[in-house]
């Protein structure tokens, strides 16, 4: 799959489906994700948020609230003194 730029770091598709991406960001990119959003839910007037956005307001806080799980794990993971293997190895 192509590797797309984004951020200063770089995000990989790694699979298209219908309606659907899987997609490997790092870090730094996810964390870009989650504040955009943020700003986001915090600066559109409730009458237009779902106009704007196409999901109205509680959907995109779920979301969010995902997006922040991921980013607590990541960052407790980085706080591990390992050898930086991969989870999988």
């Amino acid at each position: 799959m192509e590797r797309l730029k984004v951020a200063g770091g770089s995000m990989k598709v790694e699979g298209l489906l219908p309606g659907e991406a899987l997609v490997r960001m790092k870090t730094n990119e996810l964390l870009l994700l989650a504040n955009a959003l943020n700003e986001v839910r915090n600066g559109i007037d409730i009458a237009e948020f779902h106009t704007r956005l196409g999901v109205n307001r509680d959907e995109a806080s779920r979301f969010h609230r995902q997006i922040k799980k991921v980013l607590a794990f990541l960052r407790a993971l980085d706080s591990v003194d390992t050898a930086k293997e991969p989870i999988n190895s």
